[in-house]
């Protein structure tokens, strides 16, 4: 018997705490998601918090500014990895934003 391999791409969330002020707290925590070849997956609703930050949502840097991919995406396994057929991890990192306080008047 021969085992047939289907490479996959295991999504993994990162909540980025480290590239920002690490006096605030991230809280929560993201499942994974596999994306299988040749396939679409749907990345699940943020269920992260952070006080005094704004999530704009997720990208491969962790040190963007814009978030690549919004709440909820779709992702197709051959935009994440061409026309690889080896299974491979791509972690998503969390991108904040502070939140504008106003001025006291």
């Amino acid at each position: 018997m021969v085992a047939n391999f289907v490479p996959n791409t295991d999504i993994v969330f990162n909540n980025n705490q480290s590239s920002y002020n690490s006096a605030t707290t991230v809280s929560g925590t993201m499942n994974g998601v596999d994306l299988g070849y040749n396939k679409k997956a749907t990345l699940p609703t943020n269920t992260l918090s952070r006080p005094g930050y704004r999530f704009l949502g997720w990208d491969t840097d962790t040190n963007a500014i814009t978030a690549t991919y919004a709440d909820g995406a779709t992702l197709d396994y051959n935009d994440v990895n061409g026309s690889s057929t080896t299974s491979s991890t791509l972690t998503l990192y969390a991108i904040w934003q502070p939140k504008r306080t106003s001025p006291l008047l």
